[in-house]
This record gives C-alpha cells, structure tokens and sequence, in this order.
C-alpha cells in the first residue's frame, strides 16, 4: 500500500516520500494494536499518515489492485459533517448528482477516534456499495480507480456539500423520490458520463 506521510506539507512532498507499506493483517487476523504507528515492515524515511489503517480497510473490502482512496477535511463537507441531522441523515437526494456516490444519498460514518481500527469499521459500513461518504466530525472520503478519478470524486463531493449547506440557509429542500433517482442510476449506467465507474 502506498500513502502519504504523516505531518508533511503536500507542497514540499516528493515521489520519494510516499510511505511504502504492507498491508499486513487481513480481516478476521488479529489487528494491529492502535498504539502501533504503523508496522515495523513499512518502507521509507517517514512514518505513514495516521489514517493508514482506514485507507487499508477500505482497500481490502474492494480489492486493493487499481484503487485509489482519497480522505481529506474540505471545508464545507467538514461542516456537514459536524451537523447532527447529516450525522444520522446523511446528505438526500437534493440533487441528482448525489447519485454519483453511488447510492439515493451520501452516508456519514458514526465518529470514532482518528487512526483507530474503529474508524475503519465505521467507514467500511458507510462505504457500503458506495464510492462516498462523509465521516463525523471529520471528513470525507472517497475511493476510485485511480487518483485523477479520486479528485473528481472528491471535487464532486465538496460541491454538493456546498450546495446542501446553501440550500438549507433558505429552507428544507425537496427530495428527489426512489423512482426519480432510479432514473438518474439508469441514465449514468447508460451513459459514457460515468462509464467508467468501479
């Protein structure tokens, strides 16, 4: 697995200090203890970000060959994420574009503390059958088939976040209904638009 550096400014970060890591215990094996920083095996100069075990978790579920996860604290996909009625809602189907997650909404993972085995699990149930989803009190993550696709996601969904949060300053806005979003999956299945989904 390869991962960003803990505590390193992306600005001043190389090819050569991405962390090279195993992806070590599989699920079902005994876990690594969330005191570890990261396994002894890891290859490189820096210590790997304190996320590694999420990043992984959700590797693992879909097979890591090919995959990109991107997790990052935007700041308008943070803001819903600290709100509680997204915390159990998660973001509707306000837009059709809410598709693009993969489901009729966009989840939001209960809390647990950063870096822990915990907050993987979490994640792995709101990524469920999705390639998006908010966490807690934190942040975003999303996972593709590259990175160029990682970003896009990401851009995706910090846009819709910024959206919601606009719409709900004037009010509680419709929802798309269950045969409308269905329609909407049809037309992206159908389409080059997201012909390239994993």
């Amino acid at each position: 697995m390869l991962i960003t550096p803990s505590a390193m400014s992306y600005e001043r970060m190389a090819a050569d200090d991405i962390v090279w890591m195993p992806f070590g215990p599989m699920p079902g094996e005994a876990a690594w203890p969330d005191n570890a920083a990261q396994p002894a095996e890891q290859v490189g100069p820096h210590a790997a970000s304190s996320e590694w075990r999420m990043h992984r978790a959700l590797l693992c579920q879909t097979g890591a060959v090919g995959r990109c996860v991107l997790h990052l604290h935007s700041p308008y996909a943070t803001t819903l994420a600290c709100s509680a009625q997204v915390q159990r809602h998660g973001i509707p189907a306000f837009h059709y574009m809410v598709a693009a997650a993969g489901g009729d909404d966009i989840r939001c993972a209960a809390y647990e503390t950063f870096g822990t085995e915990a907050l993987g699990k979490t994640l792995l149930a709101a990524m469920d059958g999705r390639h998006a989803c908010l966490l807690a009190h934190h942040g975003m993550v999303v996972r593709a088939m590259s990175p160029g696709q990682a970003l896009e996601r990401a851009r995706e969904l910090e846009w819709l976040a910024r959206v919601y949060w606009q719409a709900l300053q004037i009010g509680e806005p419709p929802i798309l209904d269950r045969d409308q979003m269905r329609a909407v999956h049809a037309r992206f299945a159908a389409s080059a638009y997201r012909a390239a989904e994993d």
